[in-house]
């Protein structure tokens, strides 16, 4: 689609606006004596209501366990409003915090949270300003590794992703700090949907 489809993308984020968008225009249309154009409205319409009708699906491991507040946060690498974010995330107060596009800035600034979040994967690999996601937590990493998600001929995407093991009170929690690429050409499109399928078998196995 080329950056045409990002547009295509962008209408399934916002369902239940659409929806309601199409409601009051069909309203407009019938009040307007425009009654044919309600009905590719209906079309559309029905699309997006069929798709937040569709149940959810119980996540795999859902089950009784430790409560853990998780907040992900993408800093954007242009963004240098460290003090503004620092201070929001600090009001949330996370017992784990996951942030992409953290730049060598941005890691150094979330140094102003050790004192909530005392472990941070960045201690635990060569060359953190090298990689963008970062999972800071009030509970122990007990490990931390780069993987490198591949599509369905085993091609590697070139998108990292982290999976870091947390000691919950002594029970193993796995977190996963994931970044696909905006779908802004037929590969990243591709490589988006392979990205995702990918993290979601990996976790599911778990």
């Amino acid at each position: 689609f080329g950056t045409v489809g990002w547009y295509f993308d962008i209408t399934t984020h916002f369902r239940p606006h659409l929806l309601a968008v199409a409601a009051c225009l069909a309203v407009v249309l019938v009040v307007a004596r425009r009654p044919w154009w309600v009905v590719p409205l209906a079309v559309a319409a029905s699309v997006h209501a069929a798709a937040l009708m569709r149940p959810v699906p119980v996540p795999v491991a859902s089950g009784p366990g430790p409560a853990v507040r998780l907040t992900e946060f993408n800093l954007l690498v242009d963004n240098t409003r460290y003090g503004e974010v620092v201070d929001y995330l600090r009001g949330q107060r996370p017992d784990v915090l996951v942030t992409v596009e953290t730049n060598w800035g941005w890691q150094k600034a979330l140094r102003g949270l050790s004192d909530l979040l005392p472990y941070t994967t960045t201690d635990m690999v060569k060359r953190p300003a090298d990689l963008e996601l970062v999972v800071m937590s009030r509970f122990p990493v007990k490990a931390f590794s780069v993987e490198m998600p591949r599509d369905a001929r085993g091609r590697v995407l070139g998108y990292p992703a982290g999976r870091a093991v947390l000691d919950v009170g002594g029970r193993d929690v796995v977190v996963w700090a994931v970044h696909p690429p905006s779908p802004l050409d037929w590969w990243s499109w591709h490589a988006r949907n392979a990205y995702h399928l990918w993290v979601a078998e990996r976790a599911a196995a778990e």
